[in-house]
């Protein structure tokens, strides 16, 4: 993995431990991760294999790629969350909201 994955996977990390309010000590009590592991992923020194990547994004409730890849702007990350968390049911009303939206900013 090169320097810069690791960079971008370390500041994702802290971003959501500090969005749920949490410390490394309490991510590892959690999730059973080595204290010396976690900051090494936080610090960019390393990268985690994919199957502690899985359990970090459910422990999260986000889905992986928002450990792994750059991430956009934090108000388009809680709108997407928020899009996300549409019931199924209300998906046809949130799209025409969206799209009398989106028509205006054309």
């Amino acid at each position: 993995m090169n320097e810069f994955d690791k960079r971008i996977f370390g500041k994702n990390l802290k971003f959501y431990m500090d969005k749920k309010g949490i410390d490394r000590k309490q991510l590892c009590n959690d999730t059973g991760f080595g204290y010396t592991t976690v900051s090494a992923w936080i610090q960019g020194k390393k990268y985690p294999r994919i199957d502690k990547i899985e359990k970090l994004a459910n422990y999260f409730g986000i889905p992986k790629s928002y450990l792994i890849d750059e991430r956009p702007d934090e108000r388009r990350t809680a709108l997407i969350e928020r899009i996300e968390k549409i019931p199924e049911s209300d998906i046809p009303r949130a799209e025409a909201v969206l799209s009398a939206v989106f028509d205006d900013i054309k």
